[in-house]
């Protein structure tokens, strides 16, 4: 959610449009455009629930990336 102020240990639906259908999906946490962490390998439903750590430094320039395996282009 762009310019929303998340909790930890509170759960971030992560929802996008495009992709292949059946499309593994990475999910990958950002920070100052680099990754620091890895939410999920692969999910491919369009949905994906998260729950924010608890130990995760608070911060804000946090971004969430997707990338579809095979290249297409998500939102």
């Amino acid at each position: 959610t762009m310019g929303k102020t998340l909790k930890k240990g509170k759960n971030m639906e992560i929802v996008w449009r495009g992709g292949a259908p059946g499309e593994n999906i990475k999910i990958e946490l950002l920070r100052g455009g680099t990754s620091v962490s890895q939410i999920t390998n692969g999910t491919s439903n369009q949905r994906y629930s998260w729950t924010i750590p608890k130990d995760l430094e608070k911060a804000a320039d946090y971004q969430v990336r997707l990338t579809g395996t095979s290249g297409s282009a998500l939102s």
